[in-house]
Parts: structure tokens; C-alpha cells; sequence
């Protein structure tokens, strides 16, 4: 019995590869003031990395890889990594915003949300698959995964642009 878990041990640790994401990017929303529409710059959005684990031989729970929290001007640069065992790693951002700002995006289910929660509470606005060309390993060069990601837009449904300039 000990020789076949010694066996296994040494075959997850063999096939176990560490690979990374980085993203960089952006968040805003939409608001309307006086007939006008606008976009502002949406600070304390919570960013997180996430490596998807549904397709694992033994399904668990997603890990989370990294997370942060977008600066004063709703940017943010971030990278994370996993080993992973049997399987590609798949990797997705989660975008959070903050119920404290409800009072400025238009987008409807965002306010819904916010109005049912108390102010702690983050609003999930998407989830977005990074695309396997971002993965890199350990001493590679980060591919940088860009992300532009405006709330509110198109009548309350948010939309997702990529910007290779960010």
C-alpha cells in the first residue's frame, strides 16, 4: 500500500507545471447626468484571477491566483499562477464592483443587486476566459492580457472591449 502512494506522490509531482496570466486593464461605467452620458473611471472594482478546475480528474472548487483592486482611476496590473495535475489550465478574470458606487453607473442589475445587499457586498459583473496564447511559465516573458470592461453600457447590459494600448 505504501509503495503504490509513494508511486502516486512521485507521478503528481512529476506531472504537476506551473503556468501564469497577467492582466492589465481597466474598469469604468456608464452614467447619464442631465441627459448627457458619460463614463467615469470606477475605483475599488475587485479583480481576480481564477484557474478553472471543472475539467480536473478529481473536480473541486476554482483556485483563486491572484486578486486586486483597481486604483483611483480604475486601473489595474495583476498576475497569478497554479500547478495544476492531468489537466490544462484555463484560466478567467472575475470583475467585482462595489455597491458604495450605485449612486453613479446606470447599469440596471447592478443597482438591483446593490439595493437588495448591504454596502459591503460586491456585484459579480462578468466572468471573461483569458485565452491560452496569455499562459506563460516561469521564467518566460508575461503575455499581458488586456482588459477595457465598461458597466452599464447598451441599455444596462454591460460590454467587454479589448484594448491593446492599456
Amino acid at each position: 500500500m505504501r509503495s503504490i502512494l509513494l508511486l502516486l506522490l512521485i507521478l503528481v509531482s512529476v506531472t504537476a507545471d506551473t503556468q501564469y496570466v497577467k492582466v492589465r486593464g481597466r474598469v469604468s461605467c456608464l452614467v447619464t447626468d442631465g441627459g448627457q452620458q458619460y463614463i467615469i473611471n470606477f475605483p475599488n472594482a475587485k479583480i481576480q484571477i481564477m484557474e478553472d478546475d471543472s475539467s480536473d480528474i478529481w473536480p473541486n472548487d476554482d483556485d483563486k491566483v491572484g486578486d486586486v483592486i483597481t486604483d483611483e482611476r480604475g486601473l489595474f496590473e495583476k498576475d497569478g499562477g497554479d500547478a495544476e495535475d492531468f489537466a490544462d489550465q484555463m484560466f478567467y478574470v472575475e470583475i467585482h464592483f462595489p455597491c458604495s458606487g450605485v449612486h453613479r453607473c446606470d447599469d440596471q442589475y447592478y443597482r438591483m443587486f446593490c439595493k437588495r445587499k448591504n454596502p459591503s457586498e460586491l456585484y459579480k459583473a462578468t466572468t471573461i476566459r483569458i485565452p491560452p496564447r496569455f499562459r506563460y511559465k516561469a521564467g518566460e516573458n508575461p503575455k499581458i492580457f488586456p482588459i477595457d470592461y465598461l458597466l452599464g453600457a447598451k441599455d444596462g447590459r454591460d460590454v467587454f472591449r479589448n484594448k491593446p494600448e492599456l
